[in-house]
């Protein structure tokens, strides 16, 4: 009995020496390039969705396979989030994903001001026997416009051009 303890101990050992030595060289091997890219940022007031659409480039990192999970607005110190499921793996660098369109209901933001967006991710290793537990956030600042709304004047001009294709017709 004592020596299937020792022989789990030893393992338990060996898997948190494991940990350390991964954290402890993270910052000098993981997180070399990845690169979060904000195409659009867009806030529509009267319904409080943000919308974003960008693109995610890594080309370096550790672990044997990786997953995005959530992309992510900081409004202050209250971060607000939206679910990537289904969660591509990625197996080989480099990698990049592209998203379109992805919403979130943050609290109210103001068009024009700045917010730091982020994209969390998750490492699989196989000495943890599975994923991390936590994720890492890879952030980038981006400036948010408002949904466009058709003015007056546009409005106006659908309409003279329906009232002339519709004489047309008559």
């Amino acid at each position: 009995m004592f020596r299937r303890l020792e022989k789990s101990a030893r393992t338990a050992l060996r898997r948190a020496a494991a940990g350390l030595a991964l954290f402890l060289l993270m910052p000098l091997s993981a997180q070399a390039s990845p690169l979060l890219n904000i195409d659009e940022f867009t806030w529509d007031g009267s319904t409080g969705v943000a919308s974003l659409s960008g693109s995610f480039d890594m080309d370096s990192y550790t672990g044997e396979k990786w997953r995005l999970t959530r992309l992510e607005i900081m409004v202050g110190s209250t971060v607000y989030s939206s679910s990537l499921a289904p969660y591509s793996e990625y197996t080989s660098l480099p990698f990049s994903y592209s998203f379109n369109d992805v919403t979130i209901t943050p609290a109210p933001l103001t068009v024009g001001n700045t917010y730091q967006v982020g994209i969390s991710m998750q490492r699989y290793f196989t000495f943890m026997s599975g994923w991390e537990s936590g994720s890492t956030i890879f952030s980038s600042n981006a400036q948010v416009t408002a949904v466009p709304e058709p003015t007056t004047a546009v409005l106006l001009g659908l309409g003279l051009t329906a009232l002339a294709a519709r004489r047309r017709r008559v």
